[in-house]
């Protein structure tokens, strides 16, 4: 007990000092507007910002962005600015807003969606704005308050050592234990890379005592300082919020940001899908039952029925009513747990009659729209009555948790005879868990009635279901047709300018798609709408061989997969690695690799393959440092990967990046645009498609000096109507299409160096094909 009190003091005052005292938020007041023109002129090269970098080259494109954006936060407009590689657009729009920020005394956020993004912000970006503006500023990192380390959790899971099942558990104890002591900002995003790889479950220990409602309450908060609060006092004083996009949406139904009325969100053709979900809800099977083990877990030492029944070990005759109640929320606990399975059973019954298959055939995740129609027949009827009976069993459960909520306030008080004695930090600490446990059975039984009515028709309404491991895993989940107007009601109407960049937000030129799409085109909106596109500054015609094969055979001919396997084997052995391969299709991504990964490996060259060589930032790190590799990567490979330099040489586009047309919310969408009179395919599925191949042709040139090629297998860029979208689309380029032979040969003229370069070096490649 001493040692843990000790701890708890070090602990503790480390906080105090590090947190700052809480301040009152000042009042909004009218924004005063900036200077365009003294914003534009930090561009030039006697400017702050010209002077302040080496090197440095004046582009046209930036200052047009930093001039549009000092101007959309002076007139309170809605932004949309496509900024090609090499604008320096983060650049463009952090001096604007750190300039309008600081000069009214007013937050603004700057919303991203990789985190590779946010380190580029600050390590390089703001750095040096900071060493060339000539007024100063504070910017901060603000996450969730789940990626916070809760100190109130970890010292309790301190106290409770003795009960950790597991040993590896109390290893990974006392490496956070550590950790907590020398840690600024108790970001579980830094615990040791090294560690985590080594121990794979010490991430999720560590996520299971990060901060949540029921440990980071307002009284918690101002009694027992932590992390969390640390993030907002951060927050509360900080001219430049940077967040993702979760976060950002998220704070527009529940405010866990200071208040701010101005928002660049960069990346923002990943907006709409970021929405789609904020804005949803879900229900999940393996949720459920985290949530039953945290009420009454009978194995786990530390849920909260077992908490409450050491701390009442000794009760009185007074507390025999709580215990009580307890039994019953426990008993309740065991009937969820059983309603639970038997409507899994009912989903899997649906599943197997609408799509025809066994069970030892939905092995693999499916998804299964879902309508009211759902409920007709006799399948229909049987899942109604297991659908009803969780209801009622989650009801009972909610129930019984109010009613130990409630018995809890009466205990520990004055009259309360040997009440009084009890552990008053620990039945304060029960109380709030008691009333988040009643929370979040509550919210489970509404999300539940709304994802089985299924009437909201601004909804689609799906299932999510597979085999796993002899259970029968499901999720049911909703979203909104159309996420702009979510946009439009939640954060546009709310705020006084919002600025959307992005380097691929316009098809064929135009803005039309993506306008609609994020919700600029919505009454009270649209007035506000101001489109910018700034060209990129390389020079793409030089830079750039687009390859496309018209041997190749196409995407639904049996031979396409071999024929591709041979395209990538060529490309591979000529320039010694350095490919990225992006494919549409795991299971065609995993084929491709486990035929291809021999032969390559014969010739020295490694192939790391998405979701079989390791995480996504490990793959990324060791592509970029590996001197022969090629990467094979499916959807989160065609964008937020950066890897300038000769390690990337060339991009491999085995199809055109079209959504699976049976996907419940794409086709829920092209459905309401059909019903408008709208042709869904020219509207929205071939643009969807273009912003992916945009974004994935991007991959390969990252600054002036880069030179490689791209190479399209799918011969539908130039046999099918819409491939001239695709094409005219892109930044730019020089190509060719003819035979595989032909534009093999036309790569490797491509890029064989200089006499005085090795092999295969990018920067000044002499072959050019006109």
């Amino acid at each position: 007990a001493g040692e843990a009190g000790h701890l708890d003091s070090l602990l503790r005052q480390r906080l105090r000092e590090l947190i700052p005292p809480a301040t009152e938020p000042a009042e909004p007041t009218d924004c005063r507007p900036i200077d365009p023109d003294e914003v534009a002129a930090w561009f030039g090269a006697d400017g702050a910002i010209g002077r302040g970098m080496a090197s440095y080259e004046k582009r046209d494109g930036q200052v047009q962005m930093s001039r549009a954006v000092a101007e959309a936060l002076n007139g309170g407009h809605c932004l949309l600015v496509e900024a090609g590689t090499g604008t320096g657009k983060s650049i463009a729009y952090l001096a604007p807003a750190l300039r309008f920020a600081v000069h009214n005394s007013t937050p603004l956020v700057v919303s991203t969606n990789t985190k590779n993004l946010q380190d580029q912000l600050f390590a390089k970006d703001l750095p040096l704005l900071a060493a060339a503006l000539e007024f100063e500023f504070r910017a901060e990192l603000i996450k969730g308050r789940g990626n916070y380390l809760c100190v109130e959790k970890l010292l309790r899971e301190y106290a409770d050592a003795g009960l950790l099942p597991f040993d590896d558990q109390l290893f990974y104890l006392a490496y956070l234990l550590s950790w907590a002591e020398q840690t600024r900002w108790g970001d579980l995003d830094d615990l040791s890379g090294y560690l985590c790889r080594r121990y794979p479950r010490l991430e999720a220990y560590a996520r299971g005592l990060a901060s949540d409602s029921e440990s980071c309450t307002a009284t918690t908060a101002r009694n027992h300082p932590c992390f969390a609060t640390y993030a907002r006092r951060r927050a509360g004083e900080a001219d430049l919020l940077v967040v993702n996009h979760a976060l950002a949406l998220a704070n527009a139904t529940v405010e866990v940001l200071p208040p701010f009325r101005h928002v660049v969100f960069d990346e923002a053709h990943n907006l709409e899908d970021i929405a789609t979900e904020a804005f949803g809800l879900e229900l999940e099977r393996r949720g459920l039952l985290q949530l039953l083990r945290e009420v009454g877990g009978t194995r786990d030492a530390r849920s909260f029925a077992n908490r409450l029944r050491r701390l009442l070990q000794d009760a009185p005759a007074e507390m025999t009513e709580v215990l009580e109640e307890l039994t019953a929320a426990e008993q309740a606990v065991n009937e969820v747990s059983a309603a639970i399975e038997v409507f899994g059973e009912q989903l899997a019954g649906l599943v197997m009659a609408r799509l025809g298959r066994s069970a030892d055939e939905l092995t693999r995740a499916e998804k299964l729209r879902l309508d009211p129609r759902i409920w007709s027949g006799a399948l229909g009827e049987s899942l109604r009555v297991a659908a009803d009976n969780l209801a009622g069993r989650i009801g009972e459960l909610h129930q019984a948790l109010t009613r130990v909520t409630v018995g809890l306030q009466g205990l520990g008080g004055e009259g309360m005879g040997a009440g009084a004695a009890l552990d008053s930090t620990e039945l304060q600490a029960l109380r709030v868990a008691a009333q988040a446990r009643q929370g979040e059975w509550a919210e489970q039984l509404r999300v539940l009635g709304i994802l089985t009515d299924l009437s909201d028709e601004q909804y689609v309404y799906w299932l999510e279901f597979a085999l796993r491991r002899e259970a029968w895993e499901w999720r049911l989940k909703a979203a909104p047709i159309e996420a702009g107007e979510a946009l439009a009601e939640h954060v546009y109407r709310r705020l006084e300018a919002v600025v959307l960049t992005s380097a691929t937000l316009t098809v064929d030129g135009r803005f039309d798609y993506f306008a609609h799409r994020l919700g600029l085109t919505t009454e009270g909106i649209k007035e506000r709408f101001v489109p910018l596109q700034v060209p990129s500054s390389f020079d793409y015609q030089r830079q750039v061989l687009l390859g496309m094969p018209n041997n190749i055979a196409a995407p639904n001919d049996e031979k396409f997969e071999s024929h591709v396997a041979r395209a990538i084997e060529d490309i591979a052995l000529l320039l010694d690695g350095r490919t990225l391969l992006l494919f549409t299709s795991v299971a065609a991504m995993r084929r491709a690799h486990e035929r291809l990964a021999p032969r390559l490996a014969e010739a020295g060259i490694e192939a790391l393959c998405q979701g079989v060589s390791g995480s996504r930032h490990a793959l990324a790190e060791r592509f970029r440092t590996q001197e022969h590799a090629v990467l094979f990567g499916t959807r989160s490979f065609w964008e937020g990967i950066d890897v300038p330099g000769d390690a990337l040489c060339c991009v491999v586009i085995v199809k055109l990046p079209f959504s699976v047309p049976d996907d419940p919310v794409h086709a829920a969408r092209c459905e309401h645009l059909e019903a408008q009179g709208i042709n869904a395919w020219s509207a929205y599925s071939v643009p969807q498609a273009v912003i992916l191949f945009k974004q994935g042709f991007g991959r390969l040139i990252r600054t002036a000096t880069d030179r490689g090629a791209v190479i399209v297998l799918d011969r539908r860029l130039r046999e099918r109507s819409y491939g001239r979208a695709f094409l005219r689309s892109v930044p730019g380029y020089s190509g060719v299409f003819e035979s595989w032979f032909e534009v093999k040969e036309r790569l490797r003229e491509w890029l064989q160096p200089a006499e005085t370069e090795p092999r295969g070096g990018r920067g000044r490649a002499s072959g050019r094909w006109t």
